[in-house]
């Protein structure tokens, strides 16, 4: 037990560790196969075998599955957490040989002997440990019931833990390959600007040092106003009752060129803390929207949409120039656009205009 137990505890993360853990517990119980199976409430099962051909706990978590099927199976989902339970207490030796759990996947594997016992159960599952070995090898007594019973409340907390962070890693790894895929450069910081990750596209603009760079692991700002900017709104993100919504910003670039958008969200982890996604867009070389698509989605007028054009490239008076009117008027179409678009800043119409597919 003194060895077996710190392989399980680390089996949680570790797949090898969880191996070693199991090899020992069979090399316990004499070469017998191990199956660890959850029951979903809706039918569904899982189960992960060692010791014996896959095939077989597929069909015994799949076709073989049910009641009928598998003898063993009422009485184990039954019996109080944590006790095993040997064949005649389950079902019997002869109901066991007649079924077909023992026909199709038990017996042509040369098993032919059981304990089992419930890990832990929930309202919407229960999960099992079952062991099986030959018929050579004899059947398993009142001592080995024991020496599980003594392994259970161990095995069961190692199980639980290696499935809830199997969740989680799986979980991860889908959104770490959306993340890695997005067109948009998008960096996620901690609350102290510490690179957490990033995408391919972040390394590239971090790689053109043009008022971003890493410095020490942390996001660095060039300009003085930006930087100040940022570190207030870094720091208010998660902090209060509107802390979902992306707060805006403008990034300045020492090169002169057009200004990033950018914009910090709140990231939630498992763990009840607060990351930070900060989504970066280069305004130097994104495609403006087309007229027809603003007025698609938005109802802008054409003027409207002339306007809304421009302001992904330009202030509100260098738009004004570039369209040859006052800048009371275009005031007043801005207005017009940001109550269509439901929006209440320039950055924030960019922006949303970005996430729309339409930059």
């Amino acid at each position: 037990m003194e060895e077996l137990l710190p392989l399980l505890y680390t089996g949680i993360t570790s797949e090898r560790a969880w191996q070693t853990a199991l090899d020992i517990i069979a090399a316990r119980f004499t070469g017998a196969a191990i199956y660890l199976g959850t029951f979903e409430t809706g039918g569904a099962c899982s189960m992960e075998s060692h010791g014996i051909d896959p095939a077989c706990a597929v069909l015994i978590s799949g076709p073989l599955a049910t009641f009928e099927a598998n003898p063993l199976l009422r009485p184990m989902l039954s019996v109080p957490d944590k006790r095993a339970m040997l064949t005649a207490q389950m079902c019997g030796d002869r109901a066991l040989v007649r079924s077909r759990v023992y026909e199709e996947a038990l017996r042509p594997h040369g098993h032919r002997y059981t304990l089992g016992a419930v890990l832990d159960r929930s309202a919407r599952q229960v999960s099992t440990i079952a062991l099986t070995r030959p018929k050579g090898s004899g059947d398993f007594d009142g001592r080995d019931a024991a020496t599980l019973d003594r392994l259970l409340p161990h095995l069961a907390r190692a199980y639980a833990l290696r499935r809830q962070f199997g969740a989680e890693r799986t979980r991860n790894e889908h959104a770490l390959g959306s993340f890695q895929q997005a067109g948009r450069a998008t960096i996620v910081l901690s609350k102290t600007a510490r690179i957490l990750l990033l995408n391919a596209a972040a390394r590239h603009l971090l790689a053109e040092c043009d008022g971003l760079d890493e410095r020490c692991g942390r996001l660095v700002l060039a300009d003085r106003r930006s930087r100040e900017a940022f570190q207030g709104k870094l720091g208010q993100v998660g902090t209060d009752g509107s802390s979902s919504a992306p707060r805006s910003l403008a990034i300045a670039r020492p090169s002169g060129r057009a200004a990033y958008a950018a914009s910090l969200a709140p990231l939630a982890s498992s763990r009840g803390g607060v990351a930070v996604v900060l989504t970066v867009l280069d305004r130097a070389v994104m495609p403006t929207p087309t007229q027809e698509r603003l007025h698609q989605l938005y109802g802008l007028t054409p003027s409207e949409a002339h306007l809304a054009r421009q302001l992904c490239e330009h202030d509100l008076k260098q738009a004004a120039d570039e369209l040859c009117i006052t800048l009371n008027t275009a005031k007043s179409h801005l207005k017009s656009i940001f109550d269509k678009v439901g929006v209440h800043r320039q950055a924030a119409l960019v922006r949303q205009l970005t996430c729309d597919g339409m930059i």
